[in-house]
């Protein structure tokens, strides 16, 4: 079994998808009914791809199974040279690309850093967010860093798919997108976070001004108060709703 099958199999997403959409049943057969997530009906329009061509494994989680099958057939895609094409360009397109927002800020009065991070896909739907507030740093750049890595970590067990990492911080995402070790102070943390990407389907780094980052900055007021990490998995909370309703694209 390959990297990226593996931590599909143990995302926190095939948690979550079993207990509320199949608890007694399998990915193959769970129904999608009216109501249910955009994340949930997404992953299941991939179904007929996996079903066709593929055979039934058998797992502790049926989600899981799916997921190795998929990632297997992409495999056996790739080794023939790419004779399917179209199976695989349906596979990636109902799984879609999935947008996470970085952003960390500094605490000096309380010395302490808080740190956020926002996944939503690319229709700009939440899927799941983190807020923690941590006591190790001492400048801007820690904060950042920081919450890249935590960002990376967050997405790895959660939605480890193809993944687009944005931030405001311009030294943040030029170390993460060199293979070369960063030789500043927070050098490592770097080269940990670029660790994770393996983990990942795929992913690429980006730099956003500050309002194009402007919901996970939004959780800075909240981050200073939290206690323990706060994370949050297709429920908006109510703080965060009107920032994510102003900064959801518009479709002509």
């Amino acid at each position: 079994m390959n990297v990226e099958s593996k931590v599909l199999e143990t995302s926190l997403f095939a948690e979550v998808f079993k207990a509320k959409y199949f608890p007694t049943g399998s990915f193959l057969q769970a129904k999608v009914r009216p109501g249910y997530s955009y994340a949930w009906r997404s992953i299941a329009a991939a179904r007929p791809v996996l079903e066709a061509g593929s055979e039934w494994r058998i797992g502790k989680f049926m989600v899981k199974s799916a997921y190795h099958v998929a990632f297997s057939r992409i495999s056996d895609h790739a080794a023939a040279g790419g004779s399917n094409d179209s199976d695989m360009f349906q596979f990636w397109k109902a799984l879609w690309w999935y947008k996470v927002n970085m952003d960390g800020a500094v605490f000096a009065d309380i010395q302490k850093v808080g740190i956020r991070a926002v996944i939503r896909n690319d229709g700009g739907e939440f899927l799941g967010a983190l807020c923690e507030l941590l006591d190790y740093g001492e400048d801007a750049a820690d904060a950042e860093a920081l919450a890249a890595l935590r960002a990376i970590e967050f997405a790895t067990k959660v939605c480890p798919f193809n993944m687009i990492f944005e931030g405001d911080c311009l030294q943040v995402i030029k170390a993460l997108s060199l293979d070369e070790y960063d030789l500043s102070r927070i050098g490592h943390l770097f080269a940990i976070a670029r660790s994770k990407f393996s983990l990942l389907a795929s992913q690429s780094v980006v730099h956003v001004h500050r309002e194009g980052n402007f919901v996970a900055h939004c959780l800075a007021q909240y981050a200073r108060n939290v206690v323990e990490p706060q994370v949050w998995l297709e429920y908006v909370p109510p703080f965060l709703q009107q920032y994510l309703s102003s900064d959801v694209p518009v479709s002509g």
